[in-house]
């Protein structure tokens, strides 16, 4: 019926138009049909089959989405709950510890209680946070150390194959209100207030919580920030934290066993007694070179990274892999400029372990650092010290996340894509299959449309969007 439909109305507008040929007007329909026929095979058949992300965050092992609903999806590793579903031993199984099964979904499922409202989630190593447009925050997954921030850290479930503290669905944490921005490390999640201010709450044992003690916290805590200075962007990594302020500033705080606060030494200003490490328990400023204004920022397993405003990328601390992007693998207790491409600017950052990945201008994606599991999307599993292009990316991309292993886009058509380790389903693409370039994330495929011109008699032109359905012209 569809395309009868089509033919009576492309037969009356060309009746309109003054065409004569009828003949060619059925040659240009079966062309037209028969991209329409690619197009339909090429997406779900229903509309609601398809949802449109706005914002991703990838995890240890998980990913999660914000809808265009306002909903939370997430998908991958659900041995602590960390998907949100209400089970540690679903929706799929995709081994076993011992003889407990480990949970898992290889594509995206919806977050219980989170189909709308939600305006930001943010992953930490075995759990996230959403950020709700109330202001509000809930948090789930691994909860040994406070994460959920709801004042409890023995519960309010056990999971795993010997039970550990943890939550299946999302749980409220304790007295935020006006939450404007969050961030969640690998066992610590911050959050900005409308007012400027900054919590945090979870792990501390090197101080990444701020408030001048190694104790952990299982609701937030107020960051002991200079007097007069707000927070304008966060940043959690592995045992650190990163504020830039109201005054262009960039603060740090957290370990500094590798230089990670960029100080300029790996010891001090503190020893922390829990970890043996050098640390700050409060935040301290970070030299940056004249003319640097800080945009955004990025935290690794320990190394932090910079965005300036300017669009260069600065990195600093641990260099393993080649994370810090300067073309070593040389620690270094300063801000090192990133060996971006001629010509190339980012303008976003993303890092959770030892491999960064940035949004160029140009729509594309370059990331760096350890490679083991393809997560840099080059197609190859090399390392690098120097950023490289991420291959195949099948539209341009609106924001970027790096994983554990992993690495995925959200494109301008609201879908994503997915590259790195999956193992435990953690690229959303319904299987167990790692992959050194990008792949789609089943249901969060974003709209394709299609164009339909004809310029003359019996002549026409079929485009898709994006693009990929090649209907050739003058048919």
């Amino acid at each position: 019926q569809g395309l009868a439909g089509l033919r009576i109305f492309l037969l009356k507008a060309g009746a309109r138009r003054g065409f004569v040929s009828i003949r060619r007007w059925n040659s240009a329909l079966a062309t037209v049909g028969l991209c329409i026929a690619a197009l339909l095979l090429s997406v779900p058949h229903k509309a609601s089959a398809v949802t449109l992300a706005t914002g991703i965050t990838l995890g240890g092992g998980h990913g999660c989405a914000v809808t265009g609903e306002g909903g939370a999806k997430c998908w991958g590793w659900n041995y602590y709950g960390q998907l949100g579903v209400g089970t540690d031993t679903g929706p799929e199984i995709c081994g076993f510890s011992g003889e407990y099964p480990i949970g898992c979904s290889t594509v995206p499922v919806a977050v219980s209680g989170l189909g709308s409202g939600v305006s930001e989630i943010s992953s930490g190593y075995a759990g996230a946070c959403a950020l709700m447009n109330a202001g509000t925050v809930k948090c789930w997954g691994y909860n040994a150390g406070g994460q959920t921030g709801n004042g409890d850290d023995t519960g309010p479930e056990g999971c795993g194959e010997f039970p550990v503290p943890c939550s299946t669905t999302p749980v409220n944490v304790i007295g935020l209100t006006g939450v404007t921005d969050i961030a969640s490390g690998w066992n610590h999640t911050c959050a900005i207030t409308n007012t400027g201010g900054l919590k945090c709450w979870g792990a501390s044992g090197n101080g990444q919580l701020g408030d001048g003690t190694e104790a952990e916290r299982s609701t937030p805590v107020d960051v002991d920030m200079p007097s007069g200075v707000t927070a304008t962007s966060i940043a959690a990594g592995a045992e650190n934290t990163c504020a830039i302020t109201n005054t262009e500033e960039l603060l740090c705080w957290g370990s500094n066993r590798f230089g990670q606060l960029g100080i300029g030494t790996d010891e001090g200003p503190e020893e922390c007694e829990q970890t043996e490490n050098s640390c700050s328990t409060t935040p301290v400023v970070v030299p940056l070179p004249v003319g640097v204004t800080p945009k955004e920022i990025a935290m690794g397993g320990e190394s932090s990274c910079l965005l300036t405003s300017a669009g260069s990328v600065m990195c600093w601390g641990f260099n393993s892999d080649g994370q810090l992007g300067d073309g070593t693998e040389d620690d270094s207790n300063v801000p090192v400029a990133v060996d971006l491409p001629n010509g190339v600017t980012a303008t976003a950052i993303s890092a959770v372990a030892y491999h960064v990945c940035v949004r160029t201008s140009t729509g594309g994606a370059e990331c760096w650092g350890d490679n083991f599991s393809g997560q840099l999307g080059d197609g190859t599993t090399n390392d690098s010290s120097v950023p490289v292009a991420v291959n195949g990316l099948g539209a341009e991309v609106t924001a970027i996340a790096a994983g554990w292993d992993q690495s995925c886009a959200l494109t301008s058509i609201g879908g994503v894509e997915g590259w790195g380790l999956n193992r435990n389903g953690e690229l959303g693409t319904g299987d167990t299959q790692s992959s050194k370039t990008p792949r789609p994330v089943k249901g969060l495929t974003g709209a394709r449309t299609l164009s339909v011109s004809v310029t003359g008699a019996g002549s026409g032109a079929v485009t898709s969007t994006p693009s990929g359905i090649n209907c050739g012209a003058g048919h």
